[in-house]
């Protein structure tokens, strides 16, 4: 593989690479040798052997999340695909990231259910560990797998979704980071800066105030630092003083009067006529704020929708008492809209006839935990094992229940699916059902485990229906969901 040369990160994550290419690289050593990503106390330990040893734990705390993370109570040092490609002992996993994607291409394109399993990667030239690590990042960070069953070390196998297709030209991993970085950027995790002009070039045309000469009755190079102090003094008596605004609006119309003044000609000391022009722009100022902000005053706000209303409810349950959260949890505010255009089919106060073609997209539950940012604002069927379930609110029409799903063998990740059952049906569902439920990512966050011990990272889902899956029978309705 070609050196990318760092062209597909953004700056910081460039800067913070060149600084500490030594480290990623001993981390992508470590992962292509043993097939796992190093611990970062082991790798502190082994590199006190060294001249000068460095503190890691405060390096790999400012590690861009393009680049990495550390990952659980292991603190595991984990290297994404653009922090590999940085790193010469990491890019043969990236070049055969690339050979599994097209393999799942190839897949797509002759089968209408395609699938990946752990034997297609058995081909590629890598040795075991290499194996376990590529299948880890496959699992991990591919967009055009979902959901599935098996770990990374397990016989693993997952679904190939029509995301591929945007990938379907990707012959090089030069190619795919530089699709998938153009992807990215759009989220402000990743460190892009925006998309305005990092040179501070004038794009419009226009001369440099510095070219233009100044005339006997411009502004002097005083005056904007003079107007700025007016704007600051202001600002800081109406949020520190509570100096009512028509004084704010005031003070800015009198800087205006007086910019506009010594454009005109303005000497010191000031003549009558200016200083009264000066005057009376900060008084109408004053009156024409206060006169508007009376009206406001007087005018009654519109009042939310019904449908609001009832979302904003629900929303607020979830943050304040649906768990027993470390902290806030992040809501998504595309679910939130979603919720709201499409309330009739969410209802939580009724139930929903459960139907397997309504959700185009398929994740079991560590692919909601870990990519929820992504997955929020469309609606989703989660599959995983009923852990728990217990009795939220009950209605006319319905009972509010949540349903705690798990993958197995991933204790710290679980989902939520909060939904209206049909009064009897709740005893449809018992602990270790194979769940399927429809609904949208409403938040995610961290609760506290029952033992006290670390935390678990928790999707809560705001879902439309559920169904369960029977051996040799399939997706099966509960009695009276059927109707």
């Amino acid at each position: 593989m070609e050196k990318t040369g760092g062209s597909n990160l953004p700056p910081a994550a460039r800067k913070w690479v060149a600084q500490n290419r030594r480290l990623i690289e001993l981390v992508a050593s470590h992962v292509r040798r043993e097939g796992a990503w190093p611990q970062r106390t082991a790798l502190q330990r082994k590199m006190l052997n060294s001249p000068k040893p460095v503190a890691l734990a405060p390096i790999f705390a400012e590690m861009p999340r393009i680049v990495g993370f550390v990952r659980g109570p292991d603190d595991q040092i984990v290297l994404t695909l653009f922090g590999l490609a940085e790193t010469l002992a990491g890019r043969p996993l990236v070049d055969a990231f690339v050979d599994c994607l097209r393999v799942a291409a190839a897949r797509y394109r002759e089968d209408e259910h395609a699938s990946m399993r752990r034997a297609d990667i058995e081909p590629l030239a890598l040795e075991p560990a290499e194996r376990l690590a590529l299948a880890e990042i496959l699992l991990r960070e591919a967009p055009f797998l979902g959901s599935g069953q098996g770990g990374h070390g397990e016989d693993w196998g997952r679904e190939v979704t029509e995301d591929i297709v945007r990938y379907w030209d990707d012959r090089t991993a030069d190619d795919y980071l530089r699709r998938r970085s153009t992807e990215l950027r759009s989220n402000p995790l990743f460190g892009w800066p925006g998309l305005e002009s990092a040179s501070g070039e004038s794009r419009s045309g226009e001369v440099p105030d510095e070219s233009v000469e100044r005339g006997p009755g411009a502004v002097p190079p005083w005056a904007p630092i003079f107007l700025s102090i007016i704007v600051a003094l202001s600002a800081v008596f109406s949020l520190v003083l509570g100096v009512p605004r028509p004084f704010v609006v005031g003070s800015l119309a009198m800087a205006f009067a007086g910019a506009l003044v010594w454009r005109r000609g303005f000497r010191w000391p000031p003549g009558l006529v200016q200083l009264a022009l000066v005057l009376a722009a900060g008084v109408l100022g004053a009156g024409i704020a206060l006169m508007i902000q009376r009206d406001s005053h007087n005018s009654v706000s519109p009042r939310p929708t019904r449908t609001q209303a009832a979302v904003a409810g629900y929303v607020s349950f979830t943050t304040h008492r649906a768990m027993d959260w470390l902290r806030d949890p992040t809501v998504h505010q595309p679910s939130v809209q979603y919720f709201e255009a499409h309330f009739s089919a969410l209802d939580p106060q009724r139930p929903h006839k459960f139907d397997i073609r309504q959700a185009n997209v398929v994740v079991d539950v560590p692919t909601l935990v870990q990519r929820a940012p992504e997955l929020s604002g469309v609606l989703l069927r989660v599959r995983g094992k009923l852990a728990q379930s217990s009795e939220v609110a009950a209605y006319r029409k319905a009972t509010s229940w949540a349903l705690i799903l798990r993958e197995p063998g991933v204790p710290r990740m679980i989902a939520v699916c909060r939904v209206p059952l049909a009064r009897g049906d709740e005893d449809a569902y018992q602990p270790g059902n194979t769940i399927h439920a429809n609904g949208v990512l409403l938040a995610d966050g961290g609760v506290p485990r029952a033992d006290g011990k670390g935390s678990v990272r928790v999707a809560y889902l705001a879902c439309a229906s559920v169904a369960k899956t029977i051996a040799r029978i399939g997706i099966v309705l509960p009695r009276k969901s059927r109707k």
